[in-house]
């Protein structure tokens, strides 16, 4: 990505459901990645919606506890048709439940 010459895109797929997918860049989070050598990484996620509608959207800042530098780069969400909800829906709506 000539635009984004720092940021290093990764694709995550969740273990709960891996139809889902996310593509996140980061500087140098290819690098991290390769380095620590683990099959499984965990993702730390900011999440946003409301009580209506459900999960609206959400941002990956952090993997293995280290902040996702964002210098630019391709992100995305995407899945394979998998009738199940997204894995972070029931995520948010324990997150929402735990707010009344």
């Amino acid at each position: 990505m000539p635009a984004y010459p720092h940021a290093q895109p990764v694709r995550f797929r969740y273990v709960e459901n891996p139809h889902y997918e996310e593509v996140t860049s980061g500087r140098g989070l290819c690098d991290q990645l390769k380095s620590a050598g683990k099959p499984v990484v965990a993702v730390e996620f900011e999440l946003f919606g409301d009580m209506v509608r459900g999960l609206r959207g959400f941002n990956e800042i952090a993997v293995d506890g280290r902040p996702i530098l964002n210098v630019g780069g391709w992100g995305g969400s995407g899945g394979d048709g998998s009738k199940l909800p997204h894995p972070l829906e029931a995520e948010f709506r324990h997150e929402v439940s735990m707010t009344k």
